[in-house]
């Protein structure tokens, strides 16, 4: 769930075993191999999209105006994503 990341992280890692353990049984097909090929290809972009976003974030949260001044706000600092893409 969005409220519990390292929840997410985890089913993310079990529907990635689940979905490598389905292919080394039985090959796809040509078209599911492209789409699930396309599929990992996206979901490994965003997962890098949002890692760079939260290392932008945490670096201006760290400058000493921003920390001055509370420019965050109340915004908790954002934590990395990670998955592991075997």
């Amino acid at each position: 769930t969005a409220d519990d990341p390292a929840g997410r992280a985890d089913a993310e890692n079990a529907l990635n075993a689940d979905i490598n353990r389905l292919l080394a049984q039985a090959p796809p097909e040509a078209s599911l191999a492209i789409e699930l090929h396309d599929a990992r290809t996206r979901v490994e972009l965003a997962r890098r999209f949002y890692n760079d976003a939260v290392t932008d974030a945490r670096a201006l949260h760290r400058r000493p105006y921003v920390r001055g001044l509370r420019l965050a706000g109340t915004a908790p600092t954002p934590e990395y994503f990670d998955i592991s893409v075997e």
